[in-house]
């Protein structure tokens, strides 16, 4: 991901008060995982970042867009998706990540290996 996920994560993460090490171990990686991801040198793949995104309470919408984000998609690509009155699918190391929209914003669908 980029460092704009960081930016983007760093308020979420301050909110919840809890550390970072706390907050690796809830989506099960090592405790040094979310310093190396805020500090650029570490891209989550999309199934670690809805995780995290999950236990900070990031709304679904903004959950979409980062996941987006991190499968490798442009800004031009994002924001065709996120236009769509329809599903968008990230595929991205073996997993498909299924988000629609609804009449309440995007929603995460479903979460699956290929």
């Amino acid at each position: 991901m980029t460092e704009a996920f960081a930016e983007f994560l760093l308020p979420f993460i301050e909110q919840s008060g809890q550390n970072y090490s706390d907050l690796a171990q809830q989506i099960g990686a090592a405790g040094g995982y979310i310093t190396h991801v805020l500090s650029g040198d570490l891209s989550p793949g999309p199934k670690k970042a809805r995780l995290l995104m999950e236990v900070l309470g990031v709304p679904p919408e903004l959950q979409a867009r980062f996941l987006l984000e991190a499968a490798g998609y442009d800004e031009d690509a994002i924001r065709e998706a996120l236009a769509s009155a329809g599903d968008a699918r990230v595929l991205h190391e073996g997993e498909t990540i299924a988000i629609r929209r609804g009449s309440l914003g995007w929603e995460i669908v479903s979460s699956s290996p290929e």
